[in-house]
Parts: structure tokens; sequence; C-alpha cells
């Protein structure tokens, strides 16, 4: 009976020096993570710095949840109320960033992550990086991750996703990247803007339910813009090769910028050659992005990065004009963003 009480003993010891380790940081820590439960949100992960703050669920997905300046309005929506049946159960919106995998199809897409997860922290002389892995889905055999590096100052989230086969069969998916943002703001897609092409410049893939006379679309020169407003009644969608690698995102005076890769290979991807989509049903809106297709052996992964950053207090005016003044100064950050994970392919 001593030697099982002492090995329990030592078990609970090991358990809370793990979790000391993860949770507890020095007090002069640019980054920190805690536990936190608070508002319409179940029990997340809180990872900040000084200028932001990124909740990730605790128990259930990974999924981010909340992405905003401290202390300050969420850009990310909060619907714990859509829940969207299929034959293998349910599976909770919630809101916020999730992973789902491409081409879209039932009951695959939609398959539940209501287990929870598991949290390890990685530091290296770069970055400290939080790991938060999923439970593998018993009918899918897919296992999903989220890895989250926030730089010691400033908004920049970088935001790895990974899609683990852990079948012993191999399956062809494509990384499908979706963030819900809070209502009532307008998305931004920059057009390329390179001259003198005989060839055609990139492809605008429609749904059946897309249409473009609809007033909530804007398209100029510069910017294809997505007003979002509960006003709006009806499912609206594009996507398209985007070759400058991200879109944005404007509530109020703060911008929500969203990068991620492309490989110039459209034919590697899904939905007609897309690696950036947008859906909208009035107020609700989402910011896509998708990885090429891969065929993942058993036990192989495929990995999509995302950089978010967030840019408060510009004033964009109704324009596009005054949307490219008020984004002039933040443009080389952002396309050295794009140009860095573009490179990684």
């Amino acid at each position: 009976m001593f030697h099982r009480n002492r090995i329990l003993w030592c078990r609970m010891g090991l358990a809370v020096l793990f979790w000391a380790i993860v949770l507890v940081q020095p007090a002069d820590a640019a980054v920190s993570i805690e536990e936190i439960s608070e508002g319409t949100f179940p029990a997340c992960y809180r990872v900040s710095n000084a200028s932001v703050e990124v909740w990730v669920s605790r128990d259930f997905g990974p999924r981010i949840l909340r992405y905003s300046l401290v202390g300050e309005e969420n850009l990310f929506a909060e619907r714990p109320d859509i829940v969207l049946k299929n034959e293998w159960g349910a599976y909770k919106l919630w809101g916020g960033h999730r992973i789902w995998t491409s081409p879209e199809a039932t009951p695959l897409t939609f398959a539940g992550d209501d287990q929870p997860v598991t949290l390890t922290k990685r530091v290296s002389d770069e970055e400290t990086v939080f790991q938060f892995v999923g439970s593998a889905h018993p009918q899918t055999r897919l296992q999903q991750e989220i890895h989250l590096a926030l730089e010691p100052e400033g908004t920049t989230a970088r935001v790895r996703q990974l899609i683990r086969n852990v079948d012993d069969e191999s399956k062809e998916i494509a990384v499908w990247a979706l963030t819900i943002m809070a209502p009532g703001g307008r998305v931004f897609i920059p057009q390329p803007s390179r001259q003198g092409r005989l060839t055609p410049a990139r492809a605008l893939v429609l749904w059946d339910y897309t249409d473009l006379s609809d007033p909530r679309w804007s398209f100029g020169k510069t910017w294809m813009q997505l007003r979002a407003e509960d006003r709006f009644k009806g499912r609206q969608k594009i996507g398209l090769g985007n070759e400058s690698g991200w879109l944005g995102y404007l509530k109020g005076k703060t911008i929500f910028t969203k990068v991620f890769p492309w490989s110039g290979r459209w034919e590697e991807y899904p939905d007609f050659g897309c690696n950036c989509e947008v859906y909208s049903d009035g107020g609700f809106v989402e910011l896509e992005s998708l990885s090429p297709r891969k065929t993942l052996a058993p036990g192989e992964a495929i990995a999509h990065e995302e950089v978010w950053l967030l840019l408060p207090g510009v004033d964009a005016g109704e324009t596009e004009e005054s949307l490219s003044a008020a984004l002039e100064d933040h443009l080389p950050r952002i396309e050295q963003e794009a140009r860095n994970l573009i490179s990684t392919y």
C-alpha cells in the first residue's frame, strides 16, 4: 500500500510540476498563458502579451475564440447558438476561428471536435510556441492541431494549423482555415497591381447562390469589398487564387488582417484553385484561407500557416481611395509577412 501511494503522489507531483511550467510565467515574461472562463465562453487558455490576447478552447477543438487588443472588443464573432447537425452528431460553431477539411463534404467536413485539448509548450531562441492538440475523430481518423506564437511586442500572432492522418489508409485533403468576424464591418481583398500581362490575372470563383449585383459587394480597381451587416439578407460567397496572400476586415477603426501562403499553382488547390474565400449571410461573415490538396499517408500531417495582425486607430473612410490611404503605412509590413509565407512554398 505504501508503495502504491508513493507512486500516486509522484504522479500527482509530476502533473503539478508540468502545469507550473506551462501556466506560471515569470513576472517579466513578455508572453504569458493562463486558464480563464468568462462571458459566453467555456474554459479557455488565454495567451497574451502587453498588446493582444488570444483565447483558445480547452475542452473542445482546438478553436481560437477571441483575438483582440487587451481588454477591448473581440474582433471575432461569438456564436454559441449555431449548431450544424449531421449523421455523425452535431458541430457547434461557437464563432471565432476553426479548422475544417476541404473540399466541403457532409459529414466529413462537419465532424465534431468536442473532446478536450492537450497543451504543450515549445521554447526556442526565436519564439515560444503553444501547441494545442485535439483528439482524433473516431470516424474521420483525423487529428487537428493549432500551434500559436505571439511576438513579445505588438499584435502579430502566428497560427500554424495541422491536420494529421491517424488512420491506416491514405487520405487526400486540404486545410480550410475559417475565421468568423464580429458583424458590422467590411471585408476587403487586394486586387493585384501588376501591369502589362497579356494572360489572365486570376479567376473569380462563384457559388450557385452568389449574386454580384447584391449591394453589399463593391468591386474596384484596388479592392474587392463586402459589407457584413444584419440588414442584408441571403448568402454570398466568392473565392479566388489570391496571389497577394492576404485579406482584411475593418470594424470601426480597427483592421484585422489574415495573411496566408499562395503556391502560385492554382491546380493544387480545391474549389477551382482557391486559396482565399469569403462567405457571408447578413451580419455573419467568414474570412477563409485554404492550403493546397495533399495525399496524407498514415501518420502524416498537412500544415497551413497564417499570420494575424490587428491595426488599431485606422480611419479608413468609405471610398477605395481613403482605404488605400489609411493602409499605406501598414502595407509594407503586411506584404512582407505575405512574402515570407509564400517563400515557404
